[in-house]
């Protein structure tokens, strides 16, 4: 009887354990994504030099940002504003 219920006890701060260490996944808005870090015109290509990884997670992740550098601005990018997937020419 004593054995099932350490079996039983143990199972259960299993399941607590497990149930926090699954539920702890980060936030997507804490996450960066690429934003103009000056005015981008239309048709200039995305450099380092234009191109700064802030939050929140909007647009293109931080992580692509070396798939972005050397495409060209498909239209106008204000400074500062998130860089979307349709301001972009070609697929990353």
């Amino acid at each position: 009887k004593e054995l099932l219920e350490l079996k039983n006890s143990t199972f259960k701060i299993f399941n607590i354990l497990n149930a926090k260490l699954v539920n702890n996944t980060p936030n997507k808005s804490f996450r960066r994504s690429l934003y103009a870090k000056k005015f981008i015109k239309k048709g200039e290509k995305i450099n380092k030099t234009n191109l700064v990884a802030l939050r929140p997670f909007v647009g293109i992740c931080a992580s692509n940002y070396f798939r972005v550098l050397g495409k060209i601005a498909k239209k106008n990018i204000l400074q500062y504003s998130p860089i979307k997937k349709t301001d972009i020419n070609k697929k990353l």
